[in-house]
């Protein structure tokens, strides 16, 4: 189960029954990776599955590094005043630092080697005296050192990505467990958006620079080794070009600090898209709605502007590190070689190459790794400053597990935020009490006052208390503080050691799993148990009416459910846990019990069914545990339990501490004080809504209405419950059958020509494309050329070497070489920024614009995945690999058409080693590409976790599953790691391989040149046709310039081959977010179809005005189907409405109210009828048109984060006075005066510094301000209180604005339109009535559906009276428009 289920270490094992690659691998195979064959040979039989992955080693397990690291955090706490992460890596991972250091430097002796024995090779070669044994001692020993060096070299890097992935692993183990602990005040200063980019992001980041750190030590030595053996062959001259390399390190010292500063920008830019992001596609529904795309997109546009304005920064700079690698060579080596002739001495090809040797791999050092190494260390700084500010952010409370016991068994609460130094007063206990509340004063925010104000009560152990109290009155913040998630600044809480918790929040915490799973939650399974959960919680006849049964998953965030399915599942959770607890705990023989904390989860349900809760589930089920009840359903709890206890909360303070029996003679304060009633009617409205019962929770079958509640609902739970027995495939056909989320799709095969064309043709127009490679290939052409001119000056004499025109002709190929690079470099980088703009706002628009049956079938944290790790890869690492890549194939094609000229008899064992290494490459790029795809999708759950953690993380703690969640998390991580680290193993595997056969190419061009030299000598001396290869041997100069290029090309056609295959790996990111350029779209219509059919409506019209002017809405044989495999949710619906009408649409779950909504917004299409608006078809319209000519109230509230007038007015359409006038009418005035900033007040992510109905009243302010002719209320006063409800239900029936619209109220209790003009009654998808509520229940027994719902209320009488009240009323008033005519 996601974020909350246990790992079980067996069932875990079975996962990956693969031991690692390396297990008990011998050294040969240790040296030349020769252990990754099993699983290339794996990906040539079969297309691989996360089952074909291999263990991860034992010290690679995310548990044990994540252990390693707590401990490590808290002695580095222990240590010092300011802990920092950076030191912390320093001082845990220094010994990995040391020996990744030494192994480069024997690295470093290798490449000496080699360029000590070229020197003598080309020595020898232009010695006649020179015997055959001494040339092949030096071509010999030359292959044996290439072989020693490709060890070392692919052990650095191996070793090196080990460390990082080690740093990765610490670092998200380390902020994840933070996470679970931080406070919830906390999360208002670092936004999950910035938790998540640290983990797409930074954290990969770190791994990257695993395998350069240590350059920062080695660089140095390598420098200064290389200059005391240059000095010592070309004298002082030596000088100017080290001096060159050595000025290269402070520029890059500028380029890192530069780099830095354009890291963290881009990093706090992607932060905020991230989390604008996440927000979105959270509340997507909501934003469809709204017809909001366009506000939102704009701020992501905004922002994303920004992240590339500072990506173009970096990626200019990473073009000068590019380009100055590229060219640092060459123009070092001339100057060094013309300030050496120009100090009178002669150039020899044996100096020149043999010195060129040791130039370049230091020149690579210098110019290359040096400032990898550089630019991750600085990267490395970042992150870690990011993460040691989220580690020493305020932690929640752990009084429960870390207080002292006293004498009665409970425990104090000490305050645990370092950056408080008031005192907590904790409170002494009492005997038998179970919470001990003193003197406490708690606020969530400094700046705005305390929530809680010296509140002091005591619980005892076994006893039902009831808290109420009006809107933000601080109801919730006591809960929150008794959990520990809200830090006391004064006073104290106790809670008595070895209780448990349990939570149902106001806004209950659905995982995107099966309903049993989200009962159990991390939990051992007992049918009986399970059983009693959902009789308790009245579910079973949801479960019934439902796919799976408990086995149907929710999808997240619980979107399949209603408001009362989720607060009654997070019911039967709370029961579930209490029961188990209470079994577990008798069973060995164990004190404690469980506190179970319910804020207000009566609001969600009718009367009927909270009766049921109270009854069967407080005073039942849950009857011998501590239970504190949020509610502002007072009167249904006090009747049921009249001798229970009431505590009265009123801004912050206790004004009441009773029984429940007092609270008829106490309304006033249970109200706000800015709420008035203006109509004894209003107040019988009030009356009956809290003691109806709702349609929702109505029995399906009519027959059996006289059937108690736990005779009709056995059948049901009975047969919901007996799949808890299905532990094989039939049980996991019943989950697939309800599943709403989708596998997540991967391709197989190779990355298609088609994505690479579809990234190129959003670079720019082609001829731009062109200029590109023509500069790319002019700049390799130069390069070729200057070399050779250079061995051409090498055989020159004294004289002609010193020639200004010698050595300016030499020198204007340079001059050319450096313009094409630079050119090259900026104007790729250029291209690619723009590709990866111009795609990502392409994919965002098809986002914005597919379907609501997409969204539910794909997870949050699966998108962001998308737009967060691929995007960034597509930012960040497709640009600099491209550009690599396209510059070493140029190279290694130079060096292998230049080596054929010079050397023509290397071309005949080329073929072959051409041919393995085209083999290599073919097995490599089979199994690289699929575990690369794989570690992409075994990324996803990392994601999707930490999302669903950081939204559920109040209820996981609660539950005390925060260490379920952490090893959940660390499963999570081995599966991903085991992808990354088999496909970096195979990679090694292919880089080694190549490296050989480059070796083996290096020696038979030596040995080549060798045997050819001797043959020739031969030949001449003995007169024989021999004599004549002297012609065809190559000559010295350029036979040096061929083997030093093909020195470098040892390292680099390996690299070339796997940056290869890495563009190609990283492409896989690039065909993700292509993939999203495919979703499937919601219809659009263009604009001039739409002006073409609002100008024939207004013809028809008797007066011009705008469209719609009257609102009239009109089904015509509607049909709707939301999946085709589905049946249809809408069968032929028919009917029509009045201008400025009333209209109530009631039935019970199911029956297809919410599907007249999808229709009327177009959130899915229809496949037959019409609906119309004003007489226009609503499918000849564009969506914003018809979204945005109707407003809506959601039954559950979303708000973005930004200022409080962007979530009331996005478009900015309105004056301030206007906003502010629109709050007034829903009395929020007061709420934001109160606020820092007013209008221009910030409000959190979810708006969580509003209650949940101060956010549906901001809803209602948004339908007043949006002035449509049409408003829609889908159950909007489901989730809130009593007195939300009433102000709602007042603006709507008094405000002037809404008194001429067309009003369509999707009820939750027949109370909300027993008023209405006309009551449409939904039943199955079809229309069964459509009348005037009086009408309706003037029907006979028999034909009256409505009347019939009506007297099950068991409110009927009083109904009827307010129905024929608003008959008269309307009556009075006189027929007409709005009057809904009986």
């Amino acid at each position: 189960m996601t974020a909350t289920a246990p790992v079980d270490e067996e069932k875990a094992s079975s996962r990956h029954p693969v031991p690692p690659l390396n297990h008990k691998s011998p050294w040969p195979s240790l040296l030349s990776f020769a252990y990754s064959w099993k699983m290339i040979n794996v990906a040539r039989r079969k297309v691989l599955d996360k089952e074909d992955l291999p263990q991860v080693a034992g010290s690679d397990e995310a548990a044990r590094i994540g252990a390693w690291m707590e401990d490590a955090w808290r002695e580095e706490c222990a240590r010092s005043d300011k802990p920092n992460v950076l030191r912390m890596f320093v001082r845990k991972f220094c010994w990995w630092f040391i020996c990744l250091a030494a192994l480069q430097l024997c690295e470093v002796a290798a490449y000496i080697g080699v360029a000590l024995i070229v020197g003598e090779l080309l020595g020898g070669l232009s010695d006649p005296t020179a015997s055959l044994g001494y040339l092949m001692t030096c071509a010999s020993t030359l292959l044996l050192l290439g072989l020693l060096l490709n060890i070392t070299h692919h052990h650095v890097f191996h070793e090196g990505f080990h460390f990082g992935m080690r740093l990765r692993v610490a670092a998200m183990s380390l902020a994840y467990n933070k996470v679970l602990r931080l406070s919830l005040r906390a999360l208002t200063d670092v936004s999950a958006g910035q938790i998540m980019n640290m983990f797409s992001s930074d954290f990969y980041r770190m791994e990257y620079g695993g395998p350069f750190f240590q350059f920062v030590a080695t660089s140095p030595i390598h420098l200064l080794v290389v200059l005391v053996i240059v000095y010592q062959k070309i004298g002082p001259a030596s000088l100017i070009g080290i001096s060159l390399l050595v000025l290269l390190l402070p520029a890059q010292m500028v380029f890192s600090s530069l780099f830095v500063r354009f890291r963290r920008r881009t990093v706090a830019e992607a932060d905020r898209r991230v989390r604008t992001m996440g927000e979105l596609i959270s509340g997507i529904r909501v934003l469809k709605l709204y017809s909001w795309e366009e506000p939102l997109a704009e701020r992501v546009a905004h922002v994303r502007n920004r992240e590339i304005r500072a990506l173009r920064r970096s990626m200019n700079l990473k073009a000068v590190n590019l380009w100055c690698e590229f060219l640092s060579s060459a123009v070092i080596v001339s100057i060094t070689f013309t300030v050496y002739v120009l100090m009178g001495n002669t150039l020899t090809p044996a100096l020149i190459f043999s010195t060129y040797s040791l130039f370049l791999p230091l020149q690579l050092t210098l110019t290359l790794f040096f400032p990898y190494a550089v630019e991750f260390l600085s990267e490395l700084y970042v992150a870690t400053q990011r993460l040691t500010a989220l580690l020493t952010q305020s932690e929640r409370s752990t009084h429960k597990r870390h207080g002292i016991a006293n004498g009665n068994g409970c425990t104090s609460v000490p305050s645990t935020d370092s950056s408080d130094d008031t005192q907590i007063d904790t409170p002494t206990p009492t005997h038998h009490h179970a919470i001990d509340i003193h003197n406490m004063t708690a606020s969530w925010e400094p700046k705005t006052g305390p929530v809680l104000k010296s509140v002091s009560l005591s619980v005892k152990q076994g006893e039902l208390l009831v808290i109420a109290g009006p809107v933000g009155g601080g109801k919730t913040s006591l809960l929150m503080t008794i959990l520990g998630e809200l830090e006391p600044q004064a006073g104290g809480v106790c809670v008595r050691e070895g209780d448990g918790m349990a939570l149902v929040e106001q806004e209950p915490f659905i995982a995107p799993v099966t309903i049993l799973e989200n009962i159990l939650f991390g939990k051992p399974a007992d049918q009986a148990l399970v059983d009693a959960a959902i009789h308790a919680s009245a579910l079973a006849t949801d479960l019934a009416s439902m796919p799976s049964h408990v086995h149907t998953q929710v999808g997240e965030r619980g979107v399949t459910l209603s408001g009362g399915q989720k607060a009654r599942v997070a019911m039967a959770r709370a029961i579930y846990a209490a029961a188990i607890t209470r079994k577990q705990r008798q069973q060995q023989q164990q004190q404690g019990g469980i506190v179970v904390l319910l804020d207000d989860p009566l609001s969600a349900v009718d009367a009927n069914v909270a009766r049921h809760l109270v009854a069967e589930a407080l005073l039942g089920a849950l009857a011998d545990t501590t239970r504190i009840l949020v509610t502002h359903q007072v009167s249904v709890v006090a009747q049921m339990c009249p001798q229970g206890r009431l505590v009265v909360l009123n801004d912050g303070c206790v004004v009441h501490d009773g029984v429940l029996g007092d609270v008829a003679h106490m309304p006033h304060l249970l109200m706000r004080g800015d709420v008035v009633r203006e109509s004894e009617k209003e107040a019988q409205l009030e009356e009956i809504h809290l003691h109806e019962i709702s349609l929702d929770d109505m029995a399906d079958n009519e027959d059996d209405g006289n059937n108690n509640s736990s005779e009709q609902q056995k059948p049901a739970y009975e047969h919901s419950c007996s799949v808890l027995k299905d532990t094989n495939e039939e049980g996991q056909e019943e989950a697939s059958k309800g599943a709403i989320i989708e596998a997540e799709t991967r391709q197989t095969g190779t990355v298609s020509w088609g994505v690479f064309r579809t990234y190129a043709s959003h670079m720019g127009p082609w001829w731009v494309i062109c200029v590109m490679c023509l500069l790319a290939v002019g700049a390799q052409v130069m390069l070729i050329l200057s070399g050779a001119y250079l061995s051409q000056w090498s055989q020159l004499d004294n004289e002609q070497q010193t020639q200004p025109a010698t050595i300016g002709h030499y020198w204007l190929l340079v001059l050319f070489l450096l313009i094409f690079s630079v050119s090259r470099a900026h104007l790729f980088f250029a291209l690619c920024l723009r590709a990866s703009q111009s795609l990502h706002n392409t994919v965002f628009a098809k986002l914005l614009s597919a379907p609501m049956r997409w969204f539910e079938a794909n997870p949050t944290g699966r998108i962001l995945n998308r737009f967060s790790k691929d995007v960034s890869l597509m930012d960040d690492m497709v640009p600099y690999t491209g550009l690599d890549v396209m510059q070493c194939s140029l190279r290694v094609l130079g060096t292998v058409v230049f080596v054929c000229v010079v050397n023509p008899v290397v071309v005949v064992p080329l073929i072959p080693l051409a041919a393995v290494c085209v083999w290599l490459r073919r097995v490599y790029l089979r199994s690289s590409r699929e575990l690369r795809r794989l570690d992409g999708v075994a990324r996803s759950p990392l994601y999707s976790q930490l999302t669903t953690t950081l939204h559920g993380l109040a209820t996981l703690r609660a539950f005390e599953l925060h260490d379920d969640s952490r090893c959940q998390f660390e499963a999570t991580q081995d599966m991903h790691n085991s992808a990354y680290w088999t496909y970096k193993q195979v990679e090694r595997w292919f880089g080694f391989r190549l490296d050989v056969v480059v070796s083996v190419f290096q020696a038979i061009t030596a040995i080549g040149a060798v045997a050819m030299r001797q043959l020739a000598v031969r030949g001449r001396e003995e007169g024989t046709w021999l004599g004549g290869l002297e012609k065809m041997a190559a000559d010295p100069g350029l036979l040096g310039l061929g083997l030093v290029y093909i020195i470098q090309m040892a390292s680099l056609f390996q690299w070339t081959a796997r940056q290869s295959a890495e563009l190609t790996n990283f492409m896989t990111s690039v065909e993700r977010i292509i993939e999203y350029a495919r979703l499937p779209q919601e219809r659009q219509v263009t604009p001039a179809e739409e002006q073409t059919t609002l100008t024939r409506a207004k013809k028809t019209l008797p007066h011009p005005s705008p469209w719609p002017s009257d609102g009239v809405v009109a089904f015509n044989d509607v049909v709707l189907r939301y999946r085709d495999h589905m049946p249809t949710a809408l069968k032929g619906v028919s009917f029509s409405l009045r201008p400025r009408e009333k209209i109530g649409i009631v039935g019970r779950s199911g029956a297809g109210k919410t599907s007249l909504i999808a229709a009327l917004f177009r959130l899915s299409e229809i496949e037959g009828g019409s609906v119309t608006i004003d007489g226009v078809d609503s499918r000849s319209l564009r969506l914003r048109t018809l979204r945005s000519s109707i407003s809506i109230i959601p039954q559950s509230p979303v708000i973005f984060a930004g200022s409080l007038r962007a979530n009331l007015d996005p478009f900015n359409e309105h004056s301030d006075d206007a906003v502010w006038g629109a709050l007034k009418a829903v009395q929020l005035e007061g709420v934001a005066n109160k606020l820092t900033g007013g209008l221009m007040a910030s409000l959190t992510e979810a708006g969580d510094n509003f209650s949940v109905g101060e956010k549906q009243l901001v809803c209602l302010a948004r339908a007043l301000l949006r002035e449509t002719r049409i408003l829609v209320l889908d159950e909007a006063t489901a989730n809130v209180d009593t007195h939300t409800d009433f102000l709602i239900q007042h603006a709507l029936r008094n405000h002037p604005h809404f008194q001429k619209c067309v009003v369509l109220t999707i009820a939750h209790r027949l109370s909300t339109v027993i008023d209405a003009d006309r009551v449409l009654v939904m039943d199955r998808g079809a229309v069964v009535e459509f009348d005037s509520p009086a009408e309706l229940l003037r029907r006979g027994d028999g034909d009256g559906y409505f009347r019939r719902l009506v007297d099950r209320t068991g409110m009927g009488e009083r109904l009827r009276v307010l129905a024929c009240e608003a008959e008269r009323k309307r009556a009075g008033e006189g027929e007409g428009e709005g009057q809904g005519r009986v």
